[in-house]
């Protein structure tokens, strides 16, 4: 077995908590739903992604798959074996042709694992592994005796449904395993002539099997075996490369395919197409998707020929609305510390110098609230940090220099909450940069004092 550690330096821990920056990660979905367009292919390219290469420890920039287990490490599927990162390092695990418990085949083309907590690893030529955790090396099923259907194959896909079978596609056939030693061939094309290269595997909570291949997108009823294409971008022929499906939190599906990656929602089709852009260095480092993974933060993990793509949630940035001053059409402050969206649905955005931006979602126009010099019942200052709805209606307004300002949703009147060197029960700072309640009341703000 070889096991090379490597050593990452200069880049946060996965585990590391993202607490201070939760207004931006609300910021980021209210404002993505406010510019979805209702119809057709958004083509979007304004996300930060941050980059992970050999230089930072992997064995190989050519990523086919990723994988974050039940322990929270996670495992990147390389050229050139399988690496481990735990968020410092990464460990590398590759074929030593004198250790008949290491991996077999250093091509990894897929990593799974099942409810319980086996990983199980598929490589190019080199049939399906199964890791030992304890032992950390390798058990290789399939491979000898009269059940060496997987001897020399190159494992593409591996899958659990709903009913705890195991599903395992290969270059030409599709498979589920009875258990470690049976595997019965799934063959559709009996009534559908249908072959393809089986590339990844997935099934939603009706247990219809979605497929991705190298001719498109395919869904598998499980019980008839009836199968529907599934169109993604007829302009686009690399498209049709299927690597990699990965459904989010929300129910959306993200698509990796040949040509770039798709967002697909089940009602709605395509409602967003992510590419390369030479010019944007934060874009996608390459269009040829091999993997994507949602962790249990919600973050993006997006394998490719060139590299990792990593999309934190909360830096997608804003998109659609800019800032111009006299316009009510735009913002009059870029950039943006909280939102809050009222009963009505409009958006409610906390500025850097701006006050508080209030869009009205039937209109597509603002209207701003903003300090009004010897009004009481207006904004103290025009530093927005945070925004917080008491459920009394009543808004709470965590602001710059101006401590905290309380507006009553029905009257349109304000409280202010400040600093008093003389009072021990004032506000402790002016600088508010955060506010959280319990179902009762407002029980912590975060300040800053020098």
């Amino acid at each position: 077995m070889i096991a090379e550690k490597n050593t990452v330096i200069g880049h946060r821990s996965l585990f590391i908590g993202r607490y201070r920056k939760y207004v931006f990660l609300l910021c980021s979905f209210l404002f993505l739903l406010i510019a979805t367009r209702s119809s057709g292919i958004d083509a979007v390219n304004n996300l930060n992604f941050d980059f992970y290469s050999q230089e930072h420890g992997l064995s190989n920039n050519h990523i086919h798959c990723i994988l974050q287990d039940k322990k929270g490490w996670m495992w990147f599927g390389t050229s050139q074996g399988v690496c481990r990162f735990d968020g410092y390092k990464f460990t590398v695990f590759k074929n030593d042709v004198e250790d008949t418990a290491s991996l077999k085949g250093n091509l990894v083309r897929t990593i799974f694992e099942d409810s319980k907590g086996q990983l199980w690893v598929g490589t190019e030529n080199g049939g399906l592994n199964k890791f030992n955790r304890e032992k950390e090396n390798f058990q290789h099923l399939f491979y000898s005796g009269n059940q060496a259907v997987l001897r020399d194959a190159s494992v593409t896909s591996v899958h659990e449904d709903l009913a705890g079978n195991l599903y395992v596609g290969t270059e030409t056939h599709l498979f589920r395993m009875e258990n470690e030693n049976i595997l019965v061939e799934i063959n559709p094309s009996e009534r559908t002539n249908f072959t393809e290269y089986f590339r990844v595997i997935q099934t939603d909570h009706s247990g219809k099997i979605w497929l991705g291949t190298n001719n498109g997108l395919f869904t598998i009823h499980p019980n008839t075996l009836e199968i529907k294409p599934v169109e993604l971008d007829r302009n686009n022929d690399r498209s049709l490369t299927v690597r990699a499906v990965a459904k989010d939190r929300n129910g959306k599906y993200w698509v990796g395919t040949r040509g770039g990656l798709y967002v697909f929602e089940k009602n709605k089709g395509v409602a967003a197409f992510y590419y390369h852009d030479e010019r944007e260095p934060k874009s996608l480092v390459n269009n040829s998707i091999q993997h994507i993974l949602h962790d249990v933060k919600g973050d993006v993990w997006i394998g490719t020929r060139n590299g990792i793509n990593f999309l934190i949630e909360e830096r997608q940035s804003i998109q659609g609305y800019k800032s111009m001053q006299g316009d009510n059409r735009y913002l009059n402050s870029s950039e943006i510390f909280a939102f809050w969206m009222d009963r009505k649905g409009d958006i409610w955005a906390g500025t850097e110098s701006g006050g508080i931006n209030i869009l009205d979602r039937k209109t597509g126009r603002f209207k701003y609230l903003m300090p009004q010099k010897g009004n009481p019942n207006s904004l103290s200052r025009n530093c927005i940090k945070a925004l917080l709805d008491d459920g009394k209606n009543n808004l709470w307004i965590g602001t710059f220099l101006g401590g905290i300002d309380v507006m009553n949703l029905q009257t349109g009147t304000f409280k202010h909450y400040v600093n008093n060197p003389n009072d021990p029960s004032s506000l402790s700072d002016n600088r508010v940069w955060a506010l959280l309640s319990d179902s009762k009341t407002i029980k912590f703000c975060g300040l800053i004092r020098i």
